[in-house]
């Protein structure tokens, strides 16, 4: 698959556009989530300080991080997912650990390759690494997800307020995910 093809593939992916059997899922997954907007699941907004620290404990991550998650359960998605914290491109972010830099896809590329062209690496199961943004702002830390992470059944209504219109302009988020695609290249070969 030719580049230009394989960003389109994946801008068409990450689009708010849903098709209707997701969105029937999201209408039912809404009616019976009784919270505000911008609420936690739990009811309150965010985290409680409580809950903070406990994440923080399990992970080492920093408050930049911590303050941008909705609720616990979205913390558990990253906390199952093996998700450490780093700076990518002057950006907080969580990053998946289990990338496989020497791993090509079916075109013979590997995820170091892939990464310095700006797309997005592939996991030991050949599924495309997507970004998330934690807390749904354009300036929020990034998230480095499966797809069945990210948009998987009871993930996407997790980290997704589906009763708002999402602050991200894809465009701009198209070319930061390539950026960051980018710059976690080259931070791997600056490590190694």
């Amino acid at each position: 698959m030719s580049d230009n093809m394989e960003n389109n593939f994946h801008l068409e992916n990450n689009s708010s556009d849903k098709t209707n059997g997701e969105n029937d899922k999201s209408k039912i997954a809404n009616e019976t989530d009784s919270r505000e907007p911008g609420e936690g699941r739990d009811g309150n907004e965010g985290l409680t300080e409580e809950q903070k620290k406990e994440i923080q404990k399990k992970t080492g991550w920093s408050d930049e991080i911590i303050n941008n998650i909705g609720s616990m359960e979205e913390a558990e998605i990253y906390m199952k997912a093996g998700l450490k914290e780093v700076e990518i491109n002057g950006k907080k972010c969580l990053i998946r650990q289990d990338i496989d830099m020497n791993q090509t896809d079916e075109d013979g590329i590997s995820n170091k390759e892939r990464m310095k062209r700006g797309l997005p690496p592939i996991t030991k199961n050949g599924e495309r690494v997507e970004l998330h943004h934690i807390g749904q702002k354009k300036d929020s830390p990034l998230a480095e997800l499966t797809m069945e992470q990210h948009r998987g059944t009871g993930n996407d209504t997790i980290l997704h307020n589906k009763t708002k219109e999402s602050e991200i302009d894809r465009t701009e988020f198209g070319k930061e995910r390539k950026e960051h695609w980018k710059d976690r290249a080259n931070s791997e070969e600056e490590e190694n």
